[in-house]
């Protein structure tokens, strides 16, 4: 009876989740699996999937088209692009696996330089970066188990203590996280958290509370105390995602993420506004893809129609996640993208700005436009079909909203501000 009523106490819970909020699917005319998103800039962003694909976007993630990059080795069977880190909009690392390699460019993707690494690195995983050649990278020796690469000034590494780690072949560092210069977690393919408070110089390794045969896919830290980690290969018996309250010393599944969907767990973000972001993918048939998120006071989550493996977030609540089937969603209307760059000199003449209640709309070089009123994140407030010039906006929160208007082809922004 337990059990039954807990079912139906998420499912609920979990169903009115699902309609506060959407997904938009953005095309990409690529079927490939994609396993990393990062975005440096507001409209820069970066894709890696299988078979050495990469997309990039300069317009912020509207439209993604397909780089023809040099200087990477791709082996034959295919060799899969597994972690991406921008620097920013030129300068970035890639890892390339399971074979392939860590590399660095400089011009925006074009051109590919290999890092050269002082261990025995047979399996490459992830890469970390704080900056400019000072950063970390992932992966496993050559029948020693786990290893981290430390990337230093000039690009040169040295390789890092892994204290009790695999000594079997394949175990590799699956992703790499930190809070600061001191403190650091990385997740293992060996069903660990390895755990570093010297700056990665010395890592310890952690039992995640799961058997060793269960893969930790991702390792999030919160804050001074709670992190998050993911896993796959539970099948029908994972009831939640890992975390720690202890700085990651011990690990515990948390029973606020437990669904019926008994997902694997793989990517996690925090937006610039505080909400943490999930990416899963359920055991079983039951849906594709789930994207879970917590807003600070609750966790919900929402069905995509994909699997989703990998997430990352830019301006204050802008959330993309990627997966399957060259997969791409993110969390506001596809034309709002980039819309935070917008200059208060736009064209469209709109009074008094600031306003209080009524906005008026110079709509004399327009053709029965289309208005679309959106809040300081890009989401939807209001679509106006017919072609009001004065607009009653009394119903409006204080704060800054954009206001655009179409007409065909044609689309002007400006931003404006309710007080």
């Amino acid at each position: 009876m337990y059990k039954t009523l807990l079912f139906i106490a998420l499912t609920f819970a979990f169903v009115y989740a699902n309609a506060q909020t959407t997904w938009y699917e953005i095309p990409t005319s690529v079927d490939n699996k994609l396993n990393t998103i990062d975005f440096p800039s507001t409209n820069v962003g970066y894709i890696g999937g299988n078979d050495s694909l990469l997309l990039k976007t300069t317009d912020g993630g509207q439209s993604w088209v397909e780089i023809d990059f040099n200087g990477v080795t791709i082996f034959g069977g295919g060799e899969h692009i597994l972690d991406l880190n921008f620097i920013d909009e030129n300068v970035g690392y890639m890892t390339v696996g399971p074979y392939g390699g860590n590399y660095k460019t400089t011009d925006g993707g074009l051109n590919w330089t290999a890092l050269s690494v002082s261990g025995n690195f047979c399996y490459v995983g992830c890469n970390f970066f704080f900056a400019e050649d000072d950063g970390f990278l992932g992966g496993a020796g050559c029948f020693e188990g786990e290893l981290v690469e430390i990337v230093s000034g000039g690009g040169a590494t040295t390789q890092a203590t892994m204290n009790d780690n695999s000594l079997g072949g394949g175990e590799y560092i699956s992703q790499i996280d930190f809070l600061n210069a001191n403190y650091g977690l990385a997740s293992s393919s060996d069903g660990r958290i390895f755990r570093t408070t010297d700056g990665g110089v010395n890592w310890d390794s952690i039992p995640s509370s799961l058997t060793d045969t269960i893969a930790i896919t991702s390792v999030k830290i919160i804050d001074d105390t709670l992190a998050f980690a993911g896993y796959e290969g539970l099948g029908n018996s994972g009831f939640g995602m890992l975390t720690s309250t202890d700085a990651g010393l011990t690990w515990a599944t948390d029973i606020n993420t437990a669904t019926f969907y008994y997902p694997d767990y793989y990517e996690m973000v925090v937006s610039n506004h505080d909400h943490w972001y999930m990416a899963a993918v359920p055991a079983g048939n039951f849906v594709l893809g789930v994207i879970f998120e917590n807003d600070g006071n609750s966790w919900n989550y929402w069905n995509v129609d994909h699997a989703v493996y990998a997430m990352d977030t830019y301006s204050d609540s802008i959330v993309w996640a990627v997966g399957d089937s060259g997969y791409v969603v993110v969390n506001v209307e596809p034309t709002t993208l980039s819309i935070n760059e917008v200059d208060n000199q736009a064209s469209i003449n709109a009074y008094p700005n600031p306003f209080q209640n009524v906005l008026i709309l110079d709509l004399t070089s327009f053709n029965n436009p289309t208005i679309s009123i959106l809040d300081a994140s890009g989401k939807l407030v209001e679509r106006i079909e017919e072609s009001e010039s004065e607009l009653n906006l009394e119903y409006l929160q204080n704060g800054i909203y954009f206001i655009t208007v179409q007409d065909g082809l044609r689309k002007e922004v400006t931003r404006v501000i309710k007080n």
